[in-house]
């Protein structure tokens, strides 16, 4: 809606992949050290506060324990805006980019300088927090000495309460954009009720309104309290301390006199099917090794491609436009993901079939079949985990045509140093031809999984490969193109689903 200083389905997007992003990178759900909240309160602030000092547009992106803190700690704005005012001479400390942070040996050049302004303040204190501060976690009495500074804000039990924020934007609705529209609108109705009338009790949002409200702050919090300023005529704090759901506690009486509120306002109700309390998470939510959003960084395979700064796709700032991240495979119980077009990013195998010469799990379009990090199914093209698997297959069918050329000139009598005819040398032509093919293919595809995104630009043979969008070649005058390996490699449909009975295992399953 345009009453909003900012795209908040897009933002919304980027907020919640950059939550995915710091729960599988094992913060979010992670105790905070002492060592983190001196980093960010005493470091961090103090680093963007001289950045922004010589440069105004400057743009810094943190490590991940600071990242986390400052998210939260900008998630109560009002203490945010007192405490930063007062420490940093009235500069207001912006998230810049927002939803960002940055991994060891991220190469993009934002990355690069903010090392290097951290590293100029603080030449003796390391970037990333090193293992052994990791458990150095923070007592009651220490912490209430480092907080006097943010006037009793509890800092480390919002970083509790924000843990679980994600599981509950997690549900299958929040990848629907006509829901995510709907939260739009329905948050901007949120900020028009006055609670004056109920003995002035709290607003409560569903988890709807409240992904957009979370959003909101962390987007921009100038642009949050314009934009409440226009809307409600006051500025309007957040506060995640109400966490009591038991009936009649305080959460509950706030929430029925919201929900009163509404129906008195929009004549609606005030619940929305797929947005509301999830309950708590499963057990398998506190163990981020159960669930792939990403690689594992600490994975063999992924070593070197998982250090990128996380900024989800969307426009910036700036108003580029931001290249897609890859796509996670997810299952249960956190429901299918989706992707932008509300396609599943992960199919799950069927079992296999029992009939002979019945296939169980046949081809599908724009998904590569396989075992990858979510068990065996069909992957998106717009998962790393696809392009793993075509590599897997490319390399099979590489062995198989240059095992072709090997048969026809022995065949041919053209091994031992024989001159072939002119047919041999056409027809021998043809199948070194597959083997260029394929291996050119397999070159690609290997340069593509370890790229940013299904449609980050690469080279390949000196040419720039942008989207997987149907267009094949490139171009060598500097004009990003196309490819789509569907396309590009015309050996027929690479989805490789499984055969005759439904492909590996008893349910099409790994190994």
């Amino acid at each position: 809606m345009s009453v909003f200083s900012c795209d908040l389905v897009e933002e919304s997007r980027k907020h919640v992949r950059f939550l995915q992003e710091l729960y599988t990178y094992g913060v979010l759900l992670a105790p905070v050290s002492a060592k983190s909240l001196d980093r960010y309160l005493n470091q961090w602030l103090s680093l963007v506060a001289r950045e922004i000092a010589y440069d105004p547009e400057a743009q810094l992106v943190p490590p991940p324990d600071v990242a986390w803190l400052w998210h939260c700690h900008r998630l109560a704005p009002m203490n945010y805006e007192r405490h930063v005012r007062s420490q940093y001479g009235g500069v207001l400390l912006e998230a810049c980019p927002s939803f960002s942070f940055q991994r060891e040996d991220s190469p993009e050049e934002i990355a690069f300088l903010t090392r290097d302004a951290w590293y100029a303040a603080f030449p003796y204190e390391p970037f990333f927090l090193q293992d052994k501060d990791k458990d150095e976690f923070e007592p009651p009495a220490r912490f209430i000495d480092n907080c006097r500074d943010l006037e009793a804000f509890d800092l480390i039990t919002s970083t509790k309460n924000q843990s679980t924020f994600l599981w509950q934007v997690s549900g299958p609705k929040f990848s629907n954009q006509d829901f995510l529209h709907q939260a739009v609108e329905n948050y901007h109705k949120f900020l028009k009720l006055s609670s004056v009338g109920e003995k002035a009790l709290p607003l409560v949002p569903t988890y709807q309104i409240d992904l957009m409200w979370h959003t909101h702050i962390l987007a921009s919090l100038r642009g949050y309290q314009v934009d409440c300023l226009a809307i409600r005529g006051v500025k309007f704090d957040h506060d995640d301390s109400l966490n009591d759901r038991a009936p009649g506690a305080s959460l509950d009486v706030a929430f029925r006199a919201t929900e009163k509120l509404w129906k008195e306002a929009y004549g609606q109700e005030f619940v929305v099917a797929g947005g509301m309390y999830r309950g708590e998470p499963p057990p398998v939510y506190y163990n981020a090794n159960a669930w792939h959003w990403q690689l594992s960084p600490s994975d063999e395979s992924s070593k070197g491609l998982e250090h990128t700064i996380t900024v989800a796709a969307g426009p910036s700032s700036t108003g580029k436009s931001q290249p897609k991240v890859w796509l996670i495979p997810q299952s249960d119980p956190f429901g299918p993901r989706l992707d932008d077009e509300g396609r599943r990013v992960f199919i799950p195998a069927n079992a296999r079939s029992r009939v002979r010469n019945v296939n169980s799990n046949e081809a599908k379009t724009g998904y590569i079949f396989g075992c990858g990090s979510a068990g065996a199914g069909y992957y998106s093209m717009e998962t790393r985990d696809a392009y793993i698997l075509l590599d897997e297959r490319l390399s099979k069918q590489a062995a198989y045509a240059q095992q072709q050329v090997q048969i026809y000139e022995c065949g041919a009598c053209i091994c031992w140093g024989s001159a072939p005819s002119m047919k041999q040398e056409e027809e021998r032509g043809v199948l070194i031809a597959k083997v260029k093919e394929i291996n050119d293919m397999r070159q690609y595809v290997k340069l593509r999984c370890e790229s940013k995104g299904p449609d980050a630009e690469i080279t390949f043979n000196n040419r720039r490969y942008r989207s997987s969008d149907g267009a094949v070649g490139g171009s060598s005058d500097g004009a990003a193109v196309g490819i789509n390996p569907f396309v590009f490699y015309a050996g027929g449909d690479l989805c490789g689903a499984g055969g005759c009975g439904g492909g590996g295992g008893a349910a099409g399953g790994c190994g």
